[in-house]
């Protein structure tokens, strides 16, 4: 193989030769012993095709008849193409097929197809996807304060936890997406839940987000139960733009766990309730009120658990 760059000359053997440029390759090329030869790019009518330097990100060009892909362009760097028909894939949408001739010169700019940008406002927790609403389709993924640029058209953002409504987006315009556009809430437990919390979705029942630790997640208003391991809260009403902690506290949750490791099995009944299995000595949350304490099926009599109260249980 041989390199060639700038315009110094280089020997070359007589025979049949492609040469390849950065994008295309040659049909063969007869060197005969003795000639001289200078190769331009001009011999293949070649076009020249470059960005105008306002696309968010690089472009991929792509052969629109094999799909294959031909280049990327970044920049305002001029690129070398052979005459054809392309299509370009920016950030979040493909243009439309695209005849490239040979001899001439191309700028291509993002406002060649009416597109709009858009960013978030800095404020989401988490990514936000961004759906093409007739149909379903992810369209692309926003995070931090980026913009990206979109093609006119009608679009729902995904949060973490909820899908906004349909969102019109016409071309040429600059949008800033904030959960504040929806009156969502921020929530957090404070930190003292044993295990995690599910949120659930008071009039459906659906389950809607989950919580632990103490990372804040962003909801809609609206009425939830929040379900601890062992205990499911009264159905809470969350405020649009409203930051509520969630303590177990906030519902009387009470500590109890065994004074020891026993054999068998341990369990707390109270009407409505699944049985708390407590087993290992580790400590369970419950909800205040009268539990049946039942050792291996054997009934160990009726325990009132108080608002708050730490209770540790022994059954010698």
């Amino acid at each position: 193989m041989l390199r060639l760059s700038g315009t110094s000359a280089k020997q070359l053997l007589p025979g049949t030769y492609r040469f390849e440029f950065d994008n295309f390759t040659s049909p063969p090329f007869v060197v005969e012993g003795g000639e001289s030869y200078t190769i331009s790019p001009s011999d293949y009518n070649v076009a020249e095709i470059a960005l105008d330097g306002t696309a968010i990100g690089n472009v991929q060009v792509y052969d629109d008849a094999t799909g294959e892909r031909v280049t990327g362009m970044s920049g305002t760097r001029d690129q070398q193409i052979l005459p054809g028909t392309y299509r370009f894939e920016f950030n979040s949408f493909t243009s439309p097929p695209f005849v490239v001739e040979g001899g001439e010169s191309y700028m291509i700019s993002p406002s060649d197809y009416k597109v709009a940008e858009i960013a978030l406002d800095g404020t989401a927790i988490g990514n936000v996807q961004v759906y093409d609403d007739a149909t379903g389709e992810r369209v692309l993924g926003l995070s931090g304060t980026r913009a990206k640029q979109l093609l006119p058209g009608t679009y729902r953002f995904e949060f973490d936890n909820f899908t906004s409504p349909p969102f019109v987006v016409e071309g040429g315009e600059s949008y800033t997406i904030s959960p504040s556009d929806y009156n969502v809430a921020e929530i957090a437990l404070d930190g003292t839940a044993i295990g995690n919390v599910q949120v659930y979705d008071d009039a459906t029942g659906e389950r809607v987000l989950g919580l632990s630790g103490t990372r804040a997640k962003q909801l809609l208003p609206g009425t939830y139960r929040f379900e601890f391991n062992n205990f499911r809260s009264p159905p809470t009403t969350i405020e649009g733009g409203s930051s509520r902690v969630i303590a177990p506290s906030d519902f009387g949750m009470a500590t109890v766990s065994l004074a020891d490791t026993v054999e068998g099995r341990v369990v707390l009944l109270q009407v409505g309730q699944e049985p708390i299995n407590l087993r290992d000595a580790q400590p369970r949350q419950i909800g205040p009120g009268p539990y049946a304490l039942a050792h291996d099926g054997e009934e160990r009599g009726i325990i009132e658990i108080e608002r708050g109260e730490t209770r540790v249980i022994d059954l010698q």
